[in-house]
């Protein structure tokens, strides 16, 4: 405690000190552009482990949702409600959906009423690049970072070309459609990037219900979605920068019966989303600014009818949410390696929802103070924050990090730790019945400690290892628990997640081939320690695999390219002593590139579980069997 107080007394005592210092008639520092007016997050999360998506990567998933996506480059456990656009989260190192926060350009998209963030609502293809933060510092991030953040970015890099345009066409099974148009133009003034998507798909595929013993087609599954994303960046002068974005979609999906359940199910869901940001940069000498605002609105209405004739529906339930967010970071250079970040986060929230009996808002204030040293081959920062809102306050969060590297470019070591919380949804707070006012946030504290290592074997190719160690405990964390009738939100559980990260990639050309294959084997345990009922079930997590991997493999030979991975997760609970069976699916590809001029034509066959395997990722909601997709796709 005492050396917290010492650390956070220190940096909020350097705005005095940046001050007092900007009167020294010290020389100028020329320091780089993108380091003076990178994100925050960005400039101090480097020494966590973080994965960021390759640009093939992209392009392949442009008809992919994320949560699609995830599944098929990553051995992260994702709850899925099976069918095609059905909805997904994500959960890392054994902490839960609304533990990982996802950020559109910079700002939390999490739902303000589950705390959790849909990822079938997310296309792969809208973003110029997607990263992943294991582990995301409390102190940068703020609250929901035990398990990770996923950042979906609209960013440009001034100074380099134009990025192509693309238009791509997908057909495929259960009845499935798709487009998507991404178009980048301008100069070196005035640039624009845009995506506009749409898709269908009937998902009337064929599954076992184990409960009927028999064969069935799923019904009313079919869902259609479309969207568009459309960002102007300008550049006012040698060293300002504004840029802004919009992002709108609509989904209309609906719900089909679990297992076991009349499949005549009369469920339906339509989700509508308005997000739009504004941001400014100014690069100084030895300093930069950054200023960003955005409002966000979401709109869901979800229906049912016990009966398909019912004139009137069982449940209509609307849910409405606006939230406002503002931000400003300051980034001064002390010295040519070390740099002191301050900035505050002011948002505004709304959420009008029927069970809360009258709308619901709420105010919240963050501050944060960061200083970061970097010089040849050592690395490390400090962070502190502290939020404010109508109801309560988080504990002062402080965060560390260090990596240094050993040979450089070769072998480097990492530390992270930081501290932890995550304040309770709307619906923990005012759900009627339910809800509990007296509610205190989630607390606890994350540590990873992590090495890469490349070994250049010549003719035999690169290998890159990566292996990483973390220890993560959750207090307060809240649970819907039976009370007599009713469930009611509580501070219920003390939880423990652990575990070791390894990943082992490989490259190699030979002649006009090149390989790439890997594996990333992840192993969790996550625990139930303590309960507030002494008498309540204590013991691993549900839905959390102690196990899990992916193996792939690509090659590319001249226009082409082939490749298949193979995805796995253990047994895991899905309620006390019951478990789901762990499942192996593999997932294949090929495609072919034609150029034409200045232009490629390109054409991708896939097909996602080969082997036709039937497994679920959420009790009772089956997954889609093999099925096959053709994909076209033009880069101009």
């Amino acid at each position: 405690m005492k050396l917290r107080v010492i650390v956070i007394g220190l940096l909020c005592g350097m705005m005095g000190g940046k001050l007092w210092a900007d009167e020294l008639p010290i020389d100028t520092i020329v320091v780089d552009e993108v380091k003076v007016i990178s994100s925050r997050s960005k400039h101090l999360s480097d020494q966590s482990k973080s994965v960021r998506f390759d640009q093939q990567q992209l392009d392949a998933a442009k008809q992919r949702t994320v949560s699609e996506m995830l599944m098929l480059v990553t051995p992260l456990n994702i709850k899925s409600y099976g069918s095609p656009g059905a909805s997904s989260s994500l959960s890392i190192r054994g902490a839960g959906a609304s533990h990982t926060q996802v950020n559109w350009n910079g700002f939390p998209i999490n739902s303000v009423t589950l705390g959790s963030s849909d990822l079938s609502n997310l296309p792969a293809g809208g973003f110029n690049s997607i990263d992943m933060v294991y582990g995301a510092s409390g102190a940068i991030y703020g609250s929901g970072t035990f398990g990770g953040a996923v950042n979906l970015n609209n960013d440009m890099r001034w100074g380099t070309p134009v990025p192509k345009s693309r238009l791509s066409l997908q057909h495929g099974s259960f009845g499935t459609w798709g487009g998507n148009l991404s178009v980048n133009a301008g100069g070196e003034r005035l640039r624009y990037s845009g995506s506009v998507w749409g898709n269908k798909s009937d998902a009337d595929f064929k599954y076992y219900d184990y409960i009927k013993r028999k064969e069935l087609n799923r019904k009313n599954a079919d869902y259609e979605q479309y969207g568009f994303i459309q960002n102007l960046y300008g550049r006012l002068g040698q060293r300002a920068f504004v840029d802004g974005g919009v992002w709108y979609q609509v989904k209309d999906l609906n719900l089909p019966a679990i297992i076991g359940a009349n499949p005549n199910n009369v469920e339906q869901q339509s989700d509508s989303t308005l997000r739009a940001f504004a941001r400014f940069k100014q690069a100084f000498n030895r300093s930069g600014l950054q200023i960003k605002a955005a409002y966000f609105y979401d709109y869901q209405l979800y229906t049912k009818k016990i009966n398909p004739t019912d004139a009137e529906y069982s449940i209509y339930s609307k849910i409405i949410s606006d939230k406002y967010y503002a931000d400003a970071n300051y980034r001064y250079f002390l010295t040519e390696y070390l740099t002191f970040d301050a900035g505050a986060t002011y948002s505004h929230i709304k959420a009008k929802v029927d069970a809360y009996q009258r709308p619901r808002k709420e105010n919240g204030l963050a501050l944060v103070s960061a200083l970061k040293y970097q010089k040849s081959r050592l690395s490390g920062n400090i962070s502190v924050r502290k939020e404010w809102n109508d109801a309560f306050s988080s504990q002062w969060l402080l965060g560390v990090g260090a990596s240094y590297q050993i040979i450089p470019e070769e072998w480097s070591v990492r530390f992270a730790a930081s501290e932890k919380f995550r304040k309770p949804t709307f619906n923990d707070l005012y759900w009627v019945p339910g809800g509990n006012p007296d509610l205190v946030p989630e607390k606890g504290y994350t540590t990873e400690l992590g090495t890469t290592r490349l070994f250049d074997l010549g003719s035999w190719g690169q290998f890159t290892v990566d292996l990483a160690a973390y220890y993560a405990p959750i207090d307060n964390m809240i649970r819907w628990q039976p009370a007599g009738a009713i469930w009611e939100a509580k501070n219920f559980y003390e939880v423990l997640t652990r575990g070791v990260e390894f990943d082992l990639n490989h490259e190699i050309s030979f002649g006009e081939w090149k390989v790439k294959s890997g594996a990333s084997i992840d192993y969790n345990k996550a625990t139930i320690e303590s309960t507030t009922n002494p008498d309540a079930y204590t013991g691993t997590m549900t839905y959390s695999p102690l196990w899990s991997g992916l193996f792939h493999t690509q090659a590319d030979y001249k226009r082409w390219n082939i490749g298949a991975s193979l995805r796995y997760a253990d047994q895991r609970y899905y309620v006390e002593n019951e478990k789901l069976d762990g499942y192996e699916v593999v997932n294949a590809f090929m495609g072919y590139q034609l150029p034409l001029g200045t232009s490629v034509l390109g054409i991708r066959l896939s097909a996602d579980n080969v082997f036709d395997i039937d497994y679920e990722l959420i009790r009772s909601y089956p997954m889609p069997g093999r099925n096959f997709n053709i994909q076209l796709s033009y880069t101009f």
